[in-house]
């Protein structure tokens, strides 16, 4: 997640979840509160991201305290130092290899999580669209859980019932079923036709 993000937010198309991921991910790291405080302060005011990044000076002190401002101008410049590093035409692989090098999210990845593995399938997603980041990102937007399922690898997929159909496992357990709730029944004890 914060990977993208920063790639996101190298791109200036990021969200304010993407700063909140990026800011793990980047040195310096801003603690939770501090990014929550300007998010609020970037809601309540109305701006879009980038506007509230550029406007992060004219944050009051009731806000964000003058060491808690400073951090965020350090972080905002170590964000600016990545973007200046990663021309504009460089290809979606490229940049994610650059923004892997420069910030910390080998750090802070999960070993169990499987970050390698990860990364070389971004690696090839990011391969496949060429030089087009927005091709990539839009083919990011619909990647879903179920589309990146191998075969053979021993771990445990948690899927909803949703995703999970036309799939085949050889052992599925279905947790949490409650009488009344799968099946759905009403009120009066009829099972529901969702289907009709």
């Amino acid at each position: 997640a914060e990977l993208l993000a920063l790639f996101r937010l190298s791109l200036d198309a990021g969200t304010a979840r993407d700063f909140a991921a990026g800011a793990r991910a980047l040195r310096p790291v801003l603690e939770k509160s501090l990014v929550n405080r300007f998010l609020d302060w970037k809601e309540h005011r109305g701006l879009s991201l980038s506007q509230a990044m550029a406007a992060q000076s004219d944050i009051p002190g009731d806000v964000l305290t003058h060491a808690q401002q400073q951090r965020l101008h350090d972080f905002l410049q170590a964000l600016d130092t990545l973007k200046k590093q990663l021309p504009k035409k460089q290809t979606p692989a490229d940049r994610l290899k650059a923004i892997d090098r420069y910030a910390v999210v080998r750090e802070i990845a999960s070993p169990a999580l499987g970050y390698e593995d990860t990364f070389r399938r971004l690696l090839e997603w990011a391969s496949a669209c060429q030089s087009d980041s927005e091709r990539f990102l839009d083919r990011l937007a619909l990647q879903r859980d179920v589309d990146s399922l191998r075969e053979g690898v021993e771990k445990v997929s948690l899927l909803t019932m949703h995703a999970a159909k036309g799939l085949e496992f050889p052992v599925v357990f279905i947790t949490g079923c409650e009488n009344g709730l799968l099946p759905f029944f009403k009120k009066d004890g009829d099972a529901v036709d969702l289907a009709g």
